[in-house]
């Protein structure tokens, strides 16, 4: 058996259900979760199970002997090969590969002995989701008069004489028609063919597939557009980090399937005889499965309506953020969320310079709240993905490109009736997560100080040009581009690019996490979460937390700033008006703002460094332009 592996959270992304993956020379999709046959570690978060509306999450199930087997007892995540089109790359024959002649090794020519067969190149996909192979047999008959009756022998040759794909053809060796490749990639090249959509996914039977009138679109299988997954987070907060609450005991008893179902059913009169069982089961007694299930009931606080998911997506940002501020408690060492509040009032510098300390003792007056966060839990959910084009949410409206990644619906499956126990016994709702372990640094800036400078009339015209473009460009699945986000959002990356190099953590290590909302939303938030996470139980190894000493703390930012005020590309950069993904970036760019993939939580938009330190011709636009004054006077670049 050919062993091949993908490492748990690649699960969720980039490999997650729905996603083409290009390992050792094959290409293969992931196929959703009803496939997973309900294994893999269960994964508790109830802020996120009520938002999602799930009854838990579960992690990609480890299957080191039978990872890719086809048989109906194997273990592991089902991944699909994909385009089943491949060709030999010495006879250049086409060949249609299906599930029959699956056997988990390397596909070989038929023609030329152990020559193994490589994808084709380029996949067909739908702006509703849908993903099939490109019908080559109908590509290389759609400009010639011969059309075969049967089955087509297809080859695909490469001319000689350049390498662009006009050079690349589809031959018919049957009938002796051809076509080249030029222009396949086109937005068009299938409409004025008249090409139809599959309406499915390449894991799909035909009965399981739907009619589907969207004009598909050509991609290379590698394209960055080919699937964008939904993906929500969310931090570990008390009660439900304390030790009490994911305790040996409590978890015995809430990942049971008799625990589901009094979930499900609250008022059931067959919720007694199942809590009795349950006591049996575990060797309890039933007044200690009665307070678990209390105790459950009490901190997820769950509303059986429910109500708007993008209202509780923005919950759970507030409820993090106040157990960032609250008040100080004794916490156990097991406790998935542990913080230590440090204090801006008394703090040493490195440097002995008077200068310095004027600077950063100006600074402390630009912060409210500076946390060392010695231990944090995540836990990220893929709870979706579309084709062509992001999406912000499981959107129901007609047209949209966001699939539930359970089955083939456009959108998510509503939540099953709980008032039929039985028809309940042996279903659950999951979503596939994973959990990470780290540490961070918290602050939030003085909110009187960010209400002046964010009514500014230069501050709101310069914000305009994005808020524009924000409803006018797929920008529109973005936060709101409000001054107070700009600010927040650049000044996590000058900070997580800083923080590289005081703490040797890579760029990609470091995430942020935004916390911003207007004086409007009743709610004020102005805070930044930097922080790094990995699978392992124990966490990190705790140089980001040190870094989140006061005295160190403001050095980075001092530092952050400095560098700020020159890129190598000023002035273009700080004089831009659009940079970046549909322009939604304005002086920020490669060089002075942008972060990796994984470090940044909207793709690399929404970032202004005038935000924070005026532009060229308007110095004083920037939040920290007087302290920048300061800093330019008092301190040398280094």
């Amino acid at each position: 058996m050919d062993k091949k592996q993908v490492r748990r959270a690649q699960t969720i992304t980039p490999f997650g259900v729905g996603a083409i993956i290009d390992i050792e020379g094959e290409s293969l999709v992931a196929a959703d979760i009803t496939r997973w046959k309900d294994q893999g570690e269960d994964i508790r978060e109830p802020r996120l199970e009520r938002v999602l509306r799930v009854d838990k999450f579960k992690m990609g199930p480890a299957a080191p002997e039978h990872y890719w087997s086809n048989s109906d007892q194997s273990t592991g995540i089902p991944y699909f090969r994909f385009p089943q089109w491949l060709f030999c790359p010495r006879c250049r024959k086409m060949d249609r590969w299906s599930m029959k002649r699956e056997r988990g090794l390397p596909p070989e020519c038929l023609t030329c002995s152990r020559s193994r067969l490589v994808p084709m190149r380029f996949v067909m996909a739908c702006p509703r989701g849908h993903l099939s192979d490109v019908p080559w047999s109908f590509w290389a008959h759609s400009r010639s008069k011969n059309k075969c009756e049967g089955d087509s022998e297809l080859e695909f040759r490469t001319l000689p004489g350049g390498s662009g794909l006009e050079y690349l053809q589809i031959r018919c060796n049957t009938c002796g028609a051809f076509r080249s490749l030029e222009g396949i990639a086109a937005p068009d090249s299938l409409k004025e063919l008249k090409v139809k959509c599959s309406g499915g996914q390449p894991w799909q039977m035909p009965s399981q597939r739907s009619n589907c009138d969207a004009v598909p679109q050509i991609l290379q299988r590698g394209a960055t557009n080919l699937t964008f997954a939904l993906t929500i987070s969310c931090i570990d907060i008390p009660p439900y980090s304390n030790w009490a609450t994911f305790s040996e005991p409590r978890l015995a008893v809430t990942s049971t399937p008799e625990y589901i179902l009094i979930k499900s059913s609250p008022s059931s009169p067959l919720v007694q005889m199942l809590v009795d069982q349950l006591a049996s089961k575990l060797s309890m007694s039933s007044s200690d499965i009665w307070n678990i299930i209390n105790a459950e009931r009490r901190e997820q606080k769950i509303d059986p309506d429910g109500t708007d998911d993008h209202s509780e997506e923005e919950e759970l940002f507030r409820e993090e953020f106040k157990a960032f501020l609250a008040a100080d408690v004794e916490a156990d060492p097991r406790d998935h969320f542990i913080r230590r509040r440090v204090s801006l009032g008394h703090y040493s510098s490195r440097q002995q310079d008077g200068q310095y300390n004027e600077v950063a003792s100006r600074l402390v007056s630009y912060l409210d709240t500076l946390m060392q966060i010695t231990r944090l839990r995540e836990v990220r959910v893929l709870r979706g993905f579309s084709r062509l084009a992001p999406a912000s949410a499981i959107d129901e409206e007609e047209g949209t490109g966001t699939f539930s990644i359970y089955n083939n619906e456009q959108k998510m499956p509503p939540l099953m009736v709980a008032a039929d126990l039985n028809r309940l016994k042996n279903t659950s709702r999951w979503l596939p997560a994973i959990e990470v372990f780290g540490e961070g640094i918290f602050f939030n800036l003085n909110e009187l100080k960010l209400q002046q400078w964010e009514a500014r009339p230069d501050i709101l015209a310069r914000t305009r040009i994005l808020q524009e473009r924000h409803r006018q460009s797929l920008g529109r699945f973005l936060p709101n581009p409000t001054p107070r986000f700009l600010l927040l959002h650049t000044l996590a990356h000058l900070l997580i690019r800083q923080l590289s190099f005081e703490c040797g953590y890579t760029l990609a290590s470091l995430r942020e996490r935004i916390y911003a909302a207007e004086q409007s939303t009743g709610f004020p938030m102005a805070g930044i979460l930097i922080y790094t996470a990995a699978g392992d139980a124990e966490g990190t190894l705790g140089g980001l937390v040190r870094e989140g000493e006061a005295n160190r703390m403001l050095s980075t930012i001092i530092k952050a700033l400095q560098t700020s005020d020159w890129c190598s590309s000023d002035p273009l950069c700080r004089e831009s008006h659009g940079q970046g993904m549909d322009a939604m970036n304005l002086a920020a760019c490669h060089i002075c703002a942008l972060l990796p993939e994984t470090s940044c939580s909207i793709s690399n938009r929404l970032l202004d460094r005038a935000a924070l330190i005026g532009s060229t011709d308007k110095p004083e636009l920037g939040f920290f332009s007087e302290l920048m004054e300061q800093i330019l006077q008092t301190m040398s670049i280094g």
